[in-house]
């Protein structure tokens, strides 16, 4: 039950009040001092103020970083990503373009008219979704990435009853 005065600091206690409005104690803690002081961060007496300081302003060095090996696998990845993008991107542009042989040039400008846009798109959702992570943006490229099977898988239907 809510007492009419916190016996704690002695303020008045609203009817029905979880808690003290002015020191915080309240019901679970039984409107103790406990409560007041409790959730200040206030080290206990058990807290090794040598040992924070050793650990905290220590002049030996800190391992920080990533080691040597995994610098060279995410650069050799990478590598290895841009290249097959390099192998892929082209032919993938002349297969689309292959059945406009006659409106080849205005086909080509449509295609990069649609890729500069959905650049934009993505990029403006990211900007929209931003987090301070990167969470967005692997969250829009995994996004993407399905809307692509989901195209490629729809576009495979179309062509097989196209050709019924």
């Amino acid at each position: 039950m809510t007492p009419e005065s916190c016996p704690n600091c002695g303020a008045d206690v609203p009817r029905n009040a979880k808690a003290c409005p002015d020191c915080g104690a309240d019901e679970k803690t039984g409107w103790s001092d406990s409560a007041y002081a409790g959730s200040l961060g206030i080290p206990d007496e058990n807290f090794n103020y040598e040992k924070f300081v050793a650990e905290e302003f220590s002049t030996e060095p800190k391992p920080r970083g990533i080691s040597w090996l995994w610098w060279c696998t995410a650069l050799l990845l990478i590598f290895l990503f841009l290249c097959c993008q390099g192998f892929s991107f082209p032919n993938t542009s002349a297969l689309s373009l292959a059945p406009f042989s006659k409106e080849a040039g205005s086909a080509s400008a449509l295609m990069g008219a649609f890729q500069m846009g959905i650049g934009a798109m993505a990029a403006a959702l990211v900007g929209a979704l931003s987090n301070g992570t990167s969470l967005p943006m692997t969250g829009v490229m995994a996004g993407c990435a399905l809307l692509g099977l989901l195209i490629f898988r729809i576009g495979r239907v179309v062509l097989e009853k196209s050709k019924r």
